[in-house]
This record gives structure tokens, sequence and C-alpha cells, in this order.
């Protein structure tokens, strides 16, 4: 894909600011590679559209019903496929 197709706000990697020391300037690069092939693929592959008919979002939390987390383990039990999303995990950051 050529350059052309970038859009403005995406950095040039050519042009680094000035007054970025060495290393900042080969940071500043390699982030603008980064976005840059970023979104190249964006343009080449759709997003994925899942309908909100095929999944539920559940939050566990203390304040999690019994009735809740007897349903997410039988879940777990009969299926194949099952995600666990912990960005919000206190302990990992």
């Amino acid at each position: 894909m050529s350059d052309k197709f970038i859009p403005y706000h995406l950095r040039d990697i050519n042009d680094p600011p000035a007054h970025l020391d060495d290393q900042q300037k080969a940071n500043w690069i390699s982030a603008a590679k980064k976005a840059k092939k970023n979104y190249q693929y964006q343009q080449q592959h759709p997003a994925l559209d899942i309908p909100t008919l095929f999944y539920e979002i559940i939050h566990v939390n203390k304040y999690t019903t019994t009735g809740t987390m007897q349903k997410l383990t039988n879940h777990v039990r009969n299926c194949n496929e099952f995600t666990f999303d912990t960005e919000d995990e206190k302990s990992t950051k």
C-alpha cells in the first residue's frame, strides 16, 4: 500500500521532531511504523462484528449472585469456547 493512502494524522516516519534525542527518535519512528502498519491492516481487514445474540457479558465481582456463578460454572462445563477478560484485575495491572 502506498503512502498516499495513509491519513494525514499518522506520523511521517521520515520527519521525527527535532528536539528528540537518538533513542527517542528511534522509539518515535518505531511507533510511527507500527501505526502505519496498523492502519494498513484496518484497511485490508474488516472489523469483527459479532451480533449480541451470540454472547452475554457478565461482570463477576463480590456482588455476583450464587445463581449467576452456577450459571457460569455450568456454561464452562458444557461449552467448548469461552473467554475470560481480566483487564480489570488489580493484581496483574
